[in-house]
C-alpha cells in the first residue's frame, strides 16, 4: 500500500477543491438523487439606491437556508429586517420550499428570529466562548 500523507494547505489549488466537492456531490446523488442549490439574494435599498439591508441564502433540497441577514444600524427597529425575511420566505414558498433554517450568534438576533416564528433546534455552546451559535427552523406551510 502506498504511503498516505495528510497536510494542511493554506492555498489549495482550485482543482483539488473540485475533487472534494465533486466526490461529495457524487456520493450525495447516489443517496438523495440530484440536488441543486441556487443562491438567493434579497436587497433593501433606500431612495438613493444605497443598500441598507439584505439577505443571502440558498434554496434547494426542500429548504431555504439563510446564510446572512443584515440591516444597517440606522434602519434597525423599524421592521425592515422582518420585511426582508417575510419576502424571502414568500420566495421560498413560491419555489415550493416550505421550510427555512438558519443560525445566528447569541449576541446577534435570537430574539428577532423567535419573534418571526422560528424555533430553536440546536445550540452550539462556546462558539465562540462565551457565546453560543443558535440554530433555528421554521415551517412556512
Amino acid at each position: 500500500m502506498s504511503e498516505i500523507t495528510c497536510t494542511i494547505e493554506t492555498d489549495p489549488r482550485p482543482e483539488d477543491i473540485d475533487v472534494i466537492e465533486q466526490g461529495l456531490e457524487t456520493y450525495d446523488r447516489e443517496h438523495a438523487g440530484p440536488l441543486s442549490y441556487d443562491p438567493l439574494t434579497l436587497l433593501a435599498r433606500d431612495s438613493e439606491g444605497t443598500v441598507i439591508g439584505g439577505l443571502r441564502g440558498t434554496v434547494g433540497g426542500g429548504w431555504m437556508y439563510v446564510l446572512s441577514l443584515w440591516v444597517a444600524p440606522e434602519h434597525r427597529g423599524r421592521g425592515l429586517g422582518a420585511q426582508i425575511l417575510r419576502e424571502a420566505e414568500a420566495e421560498a414558498l413560491r419555489l415550493d420550499l416550505p421550510r427555512v433554517f438558519l443560525n445566528t450568534l447569541s449576541w446577534q438576533a435570537p430574539g428577532f428570529y423567535e419573534k418571526q416564528g422560528y424555533e430553536t433546534f440546536a445550540v452550539l455552546e462556546d462558539a465562540p466562548p462565551p457565546h453560543s451559535r443558535i440554530f433555528y427552523r421554521k415551517n412556512l406551510a
